[in-house]
């Protein structure tokens, strides 16, 4: 692939972003924050903050257009410095804040803003940034080290065809993810209607936890399950990526309810006969018990029988209470408020073993249950698999981004 070697400050403007505070918000201009960079390629653009229309007369000049990139500027992390997202579909006369430094290509025949997004946020680029921000307690990019940025631009009908490849997986990706939310919001909205607010119900009487549905009860988690704990590895022993080995399953692979599978890291044979017992199936649930507390979700049949990381505790042996309704109630707002309640610990939070058994919960009828389960067994089995090709589609992604921008492989 024949490329070209320039400087960023070669082929667009840098700009700063408005400084500004709190008491400048109100109605007039939105306005794109730094946590709008780290979703997407393309910067989030709903549900925007806004400042009001009077803030500064001479604001034109901070409006964003279409294929303007925006870098972070600074963060309290050195990963996040120089985070690099595409603007794309935005409402009229949006703004970016001054954490932000935007960067206007100066002539897109031969640059295509997306492609260079895709090449500033690749892993080689992503490294670099981390390596040159300045800073000792933020990370910090500034637009003159943005500015001496090389990078290698070929010709623009292979920056087009790279871009085009790239854009229909991150596409299929992200219409795939938005599947999954709009099901998650389903799920929890019938949960909502059904086991909080009671819709259809008539006839109620008193409990300790207030007006419940009429032969309705009040009961503990640890009654309708066992609740067991993880295991932390033996002392001096290691995991290790020997995908043949025993499934180790930590906080971090936790993730959307569910398990990643990409990264996870396994135990050998004589380790694992030695916590065989501490084992999780697809039959249990798993709550995260130190540090992010109350993350919970379901196991993959393909990890039955993993280990599971003492920072996390599995609900097993359920009774008539089915494991999904479960799934949905610690995930509901009284759910997470048991939780939070349960919590105790001031350096590092945790959630005790036998306080999660103490967590209460309003005990519907068996056939409402039984009817709640079947329909988020169908939801829950479409977010999976949906789960499962998008870990798919991203592997994809990110074998072909280096290799494509490389020329290895040619388009």
């Amino acid at each position: 692939m024949k490329s070209k070697t320039v400087l960023l400050s070669d082929i667009g403007e840098f700009k700063n972003g408005l400084n500004f505070n709190r008491n400048d918000y109100g109605t007039g201009y939105p306005i794109i924050n730094v946590k709008q960079l780290y979703k997407s390629r393309f910067a989030s653009t709903e549900n925007l903050l806004e400042i009001k229309s009077d803030f500064n007369k001479n604001i034109e000049s901070y409006f964003v257009k279409k294929g303007d990139l925006l870098f972070v500027r600074g963060s309290m992390v050195p990963e996040g410095a120089g985070q690099v997202a595409l603007v794309n579909e935005f409402k009229e006369k949006t703004v970016f804040s001054g954490f932000i430094i935007r960067f206007r290509i100066t002539d897109k025949r031969k640059v295509n803003p997306l492609f260079l997004e895709y090449l500033l946020g690749s892993p080689e680029y992503r490294e670099m940034f981390v390596r040159i921000a300045s800073g000792s307690v933020h990370s910090n990019m500034t637009q003159d080290i943005l500015g001496n940025i090389q990078v290698e631009l070929p010709d623009i009908l292979i920056q087009n065809q790279t871009t085009k490849i790239l854009d229909d997986l991150d596409t299929k990706i992200q219409n795939l993810q938005n599947q999954n939310r709009t099901l998650e919001q389903t799920a929890q909205a019938i949960f909502q209607s059904w086991f909080v607010d009671f819709d259809g119900v008539t006839e109620f009487e008193d409990s300790e936890l207030g007006k419940i549905p009429k032969g309705w009860s009040v009961e503990k988690l640890g009654n309708i399950c066992n609740v067991k704990s993880g295991k932390r590895l033996p002392k001096g022993e290691k995991l290790v990526e020997n995908k043949t080995s025993h499934p180790y399953i930590r906080i971090r692979d936790l993730k959307n309810g569910t398990i990643n599978q990409e990264n996870l890291l396994y135990l050998e044979k004589s380790i694992f006969e030695q916590i065989s017992k501490y084992i999780i199936t697809s039959n249990d649930l798993y709550i995260s018990v130190v540090g992010t507390i109350g993350l919970v979700g379901f196991v993959p049949e393909k990890l039955d029988n993993a280990n599971l990381t003492e920072n996390c505790d599995r609900l097993t042996d359920f009774t008539d209470v089915k494991k999904e309704f479960i799934y949905y109630f610690l995930n509901s707002q009284w759910g997470k408020n048991q939780i939070k309640k349960l919590t105790v610990g001031t350096t590092q939070s945790k959630l005790a073993l036998h306080r999660i058994k103490d967590i209460e919960f309003i005990l519907p009828s068996k056939p409402l249950i039984e009817k709640f389960s079947i329909t988020s067994k169908n939801i829950i089995s479409i977010l999976q698999k949906n789960h499962s090709s998008i870990n798919s589609l991203t592997k994809t992604r990110d074998t072909l981004l280096p290799k494509l921008m490389s020329g290895e492989i040619r388009v």
